[in-house]
């Protein structure tokens, strides 16, 4: 499948609704970025994949073809016109006021497409990345000693410090949410820092091998 022939949509902005053929991809500063036939750039961030449903954050999204793409709709929810009626006198009186109401845009996605690749290839820019460093000297004799050596498994006993939320939100949570207490969880663990369990676990290695046997 040829990879050039990809559309992106605008769905936010003064843009919105027009379409944009795909041309490559460039890196600038750490970011990629999608750029167009016509010149425009997009940050890859900012670009939902085809057949996303949530939005948000995005300001565009893949789409298949420019025969099926994400259709904008505009309703009025509460617009009321003004109503006049005659009192006792014959007089014309506003019985019930003009009220504007707000306008809403209604989002129809497109019809459910091939599943393509989150991947555009290499950005033209991009220079092949340096091999990664070994930050250990295995000609060192310590690290000889240790790979030869015979291994057994043993438990560490590890403490970590790190801040956590309060218990009645995870309970609030956890009642008002599907899965609520595993999703708080993971959330915690994924903010943790990685150093930390490096530096907790050098604190528990040290303790073990120091100890009496």
């Amino acid at each position: 499948m040829d990879e050039t022939k990809r559309w992106f949509q605008w769905i936010a902005g003064e843009n919105k609704g027009q379409v944009q053929k795909f041309n490559n991809i460039v890196q600038e500063d750490n970011e990629i970025y999608i750029v167009f036939k016509d010149g425009s750039r997009i940050n890859e961030q900012l670009v939902a994949e085809i057949n996303a449903k949530d939005l948000t954050g995005k300001f565009m999204a893949e789409v298949e073809n420019l025969d099926n793409i994400w259709n904008f709709k505009e309703e009025w929810v509460g617009r009321e016109e003004e109503k006049w009626e005659q009192n006792a006198n014959g007089e014309e009186v506003c019985v019930i006021p003009f009220s504007p109401g707000r306008k809403i845009i209604k989002i129809i996605p497109p019809r459910p497409s091939y599943k393509r690749s989150a991947s555009f290839g290499t950005p033209e820019n991009l220079s092949a990345p340096p091999p990664p460093i070994d930050k250990i000297d295995r000609t060192n004799p310590v690290f000889i000693l240790i790979s030869k050596s015979k291994k057994n498994d043993h438990d560490i006993n590890i403490d970590i410090t790190i801040s956590l939320p309060p218990q009645n939100l995870f309970k609030l949570i956890k009642e008002s949410f599907d899965s609520g207490d595993e999703k708080f969880i993971e959330y915690i663990v994924e903010e943790i820092d990685i150093q930390i369990l490096k530096d907790s676990l050098v604190s528990g290695l040290k303790d073990f091998y120091e100890s009496p046997e």
